[in-house]
């Protein structure tokens, strides 16, 4: 069975908006049942789970949002991205959707760091992990080799490349 795809328009309007740290954060929900959070790769969006949305959505609650500095999220300049900042920007769409149950994780790339940060909290019982899936991350910094846009996003070019991506549909 081809999974469907949903256009980015569409997938833009079903969208909604809620403010983490006076920062405007895009996210989605769909279906009913057990939550199941989708965590984003670098440097692309929530998006990159249209195809299996709705699939999963027949199953699970599933949410996602667009990471801070991201997709159709804010962009702060001159702010000090932080992975710890991402994981609090997790909890905290959570908590604004009043999830209270264990949350299923589907974390992909640097959405797994973010990922393994929320399961470290749920060992110090400050959030309530049901069970994990890491894809294509690096899970072991030492054994972690950045592909070139990586490379270059980290570079002085880096905001250059990034203004570069703002306007580009994923």
């Amino acid at each position: 069975m081809p999974l469907a795809e949903i256009p980015l328009c569409v997938w833009r309007k079903r969208g909604q908006t809620f403010v983490f740290r006076g920062q405007a954060i895009r996210y989605w929900t769909a279906g009913q049942g057990e939550p199941l959070l989708l965590i984003h790769g670098f440097p692309t969006a929530s998006w990159d789970w249209h195809y299996l949305w709705q699939p999963l959505a027949q199953r699970y609650r599933v949410i996602a949002c667009d990471m801070l500095g991201f997709g159709d999220s804010a962009k702060p300049v001159n702010h000090q991205y932080s992975l710890l900042e991402q994981t609090d920007l997790q909890q905290a769409l959570l908590k604004h959707l009043n999830i209270e149950q264990p949350v299923h994780l589907l974390a992909h790339d640097y959405g797994d760091s973010v990922a393994q940060e929320l399961l470290a909290r749920h060992h110090e019982a400050r959030v309530n992990i049901a069970s994990c899936v890491f894809l294509n991350g690096g899970l072991f910094p030492e054994t972690h080799r950045p592909v070139l846009m990586q490379k270059l996003l980290l570079s002085p070019l880096g905001w250059m490349i990034g203004r570069a991506f703002t306007g580009m549909a994923w």
